[in-house]
């Protein structure tokens, strides 16, 4: 499997003079050259954070465990579609700190954070989950799989942010990660959002810049972007630009998906405030409890740190 995929990313990338190489039908895109790196997808989220840091962190995830170590059932994933093109959107980093504007009054404290994840899933949890709109500081990695869904092929010329939003960075409300590490290893293409023009870059290079991505039909691109800010809370979409298979230039956007909310939602970051961690009006912070009686499945709190 994994050779067949680098096979495929070395035959499916366009070379630095334009010339294109043949992509053998029926194999995956990665969407990065032979040569470059693979990095570590970082996933230091514990699956006790699950409850209500599950419902933002993990749902693009391919594989779920509830706090109890039990299987969630999967979580739909965007799906952008236009003519020839689909696009899957899928989460691959899981871990890192997450923040918040919203600051839950001390009745929220005691029914959603004693126990984490306990009422995950009831419509009380989703409405105090709603109010979060939990953000992830610093950096994200989401999966992109661009797949021909037409007749002939296709040519992936850009994938690139739009409708760029900046605002000053959250400082309300941050909820810091606990506990091990894991990870998945994948292909990643850097996107600044602090840049005047961010772009997918690769060994610092923009990466679709005299290059293009041949697919066949039936075929799939895939590329993992790792996009972060420093200076801003940022919300964009992505675009995919592509040529149909009758030399046509299509634009598709893409948004992410909300598993609260159940609906598309921008991508977001935001940069730590001014001082870091201590310019946050409210920390919380999990703090392990008694392993649960029944399953003897570890279990964490949410504590609130005095600022």
């Amino acid at each position: 499997m994994r050779q067949d995929a680098t096979r495929a990313q070395q035959d499916g990338h366009a070379s630095e003079n334009g010339n294109v190489h043949q992509l053998g039908h029926g194999k995956q895109v990665i969407g990065l050259t032979g040569r470059h790196v693979i990095a570590l997808v970082a996933a230091t989220m514990s699956l006790a954070l699950m409850g209500m840091l599950a419902s933002y962190l993990l749902y693009r995830s391919e594989t779920h465990r509830d706090p109890v170590g039990g299987a969630l059932p999967e979580s739909p994933r965007t799906v952008a579609e236009g003519g020839d093109v689909k696009v899957a959107v899928g989460m691959q980093a899981e871990g890192g700190s997450v923040a918040s504007k919203y600051m839950p009054n001390a009745a929220e404290e005691r029914k959603h954070f004693a126990v984490l994840g306990s009422g995950w899933g009831s419509a009380e949890y989703r409405s105090f989950a709603r109010k979060q709109h939990l953000v992830r500081t610093g950096g994200n990695a989401v999966k992109l799989s661009v797949t021909n869904v037409g007749e002939r092929r296709i040519r992936v010329i850009n994938i690139k942010p739009i409708q760029l939003r900046r605002e000053e960075p959250i400082d309300e409300v941050v909820y810091e990660p606990c506990c091990g590490a894991g990870g998945e290893e994948g292909l990643i293409a850097d996107l600044d959002l602090d840049s005047p023009q961010p772009r997918l870059i690769v060994d610092k290079a923009e990466y679709f810049k005299g290059h293009s991505i041949p697919v066949d039909p039936g075929d799939s691109f895939d590329v993992f972007v790792n996009y972060t800010s420093k200076k801003y809370y940022a919300s964009f979409l992505f675009e995919v630009n592509y040529l149909n298979g009758v030399g046509e230039l299509k634009a598709l956007p893409v948004e992410d998906y909300d598993p609260v909310a159940r609906g598309e939602r921008r991508f977001e970051v935001t940069a730590p405030p001014a001082g870091g961690l201590s310019g946050y009006k409210r920390i919380y912070r999990p703090m392990q409890l008694e392993p649960d009686p029944k399953t003897g499945a570890a279990r964490f709190r949410y504590q609130r740190i005095a600022q």
